[in-house]
């Protein structure tokens, strides 16, 4: 008998308390061959929580200290391109001076450097942390996990009286 495996809501629930071994590889001489989807034996301890939550928090400063030059870099770009574009003030755009909409304009550069600064600083750390990436992405889904594990009930919420959401999501 084959055991029914149903998902709810990230957790795996076996129906039977009997699981066989069913064998993936025939043994026809092949002892020593490993699956590509399977995983080494792990030799590294995995993270404990106090060591993922200062990785973590070194993480954010790393994304936190790339927006800021990503902000201005964008708003010198935009500054730059839109300060040397020549406007006659009598041609409107949208009915409003051109002066006024190339500000909004470099404005919104900067707004877009301030958004993707965390992303390069997130691509920066990924790629010089590459030695403990596996243990850091096996830690944030048991994290996100018991994030989800312990949320608040949302049936009880009114709109004087949301739900708390201590973990900012």
């Amino acid at each position: 008998m084959h055991p029914v495996l149903r998902v709810r809501s990230g957790n795996v629930l076996v129906s039977n308390a009997f699981v066989r071994h069913t064998p993936i590889i025939p043994k026809v001489g092949l002892k020593n061959i490993r699956l590509s989807s399977t995983t080494a034996s792990p030799n590294e301890a995995s993270l404990s929580w106090p060591e993922y939550l200062t990785i973590r928090k070194k993480k954010r400063r790393w994304e936190v200290a790339t927006t800021i030059p990503s902000t201005f870099l964008a708003l010198t770009l935009g500054l730059s391109y839109f300060g040397s574009i020549e406007s006659d003030p009598s041609s409107l755009i949208f009915g409003v001076e051109p002066i006024y909409i190339y500000g909004v304009a470099t404005m919104g550069c900067g707004g877009l450097g301030y958004l993707l600064g965390p992303v390069v600083g997130n691509s920066l750390w990924r790629m010089t942390h590459r030695q403990i990436l596996p243990r850091i992405e096996a830690r944030d889904v048991q994290f996100y996990q018991h994030i989800v594990k312990n949320r608040v009930d949302p049936s009880r919420q009114t709109a004087t009286n949301p739900v708390p959401d201590f973990y900012g999501g």
